[in-house]
């Protein structure tokens, strides 16, 4: 693996893991104006925003953080296939 497509994946695999704690947090009773929350929501914020805008809820539920990661992986392979000469 060279060292671009190292740094490509980790970058990626970071974002699933702010995306997975933003939603953690919304669970949960967090100071909403604290330094980590404002951090992490203005990290996932320009990703999960385009998502939130054409996936309809269910009900209550808002999968567009599934739908969001689920693309994220996608892209990884892409850009594996395509740096490793398919």
């Amino acid at each position: 693996m060279t060292p671009i497509l190292a740094f490509i994946n980790v970058l990626l695999e970071l974002i699933v893991i702010a995306i997975v704690i933003r939603v953690v947090m919304s669970w949960v009773n967090v100071n909403k104006t604290s330094g980590f929350f404002l951090f992490i929501r203005d990290v996932t914020e320009p990703i999960l925003a385009p998502f939130q805008k054409y996936v309809p809820r269910i009900g209550m539920i808002d999968i567009s953080p599934i739908v969001a990661i689920l693309a994220i992986d996608l892209l990884r392979s892409l850009i594996v296939k395509i740096m490793m000469g398919m």
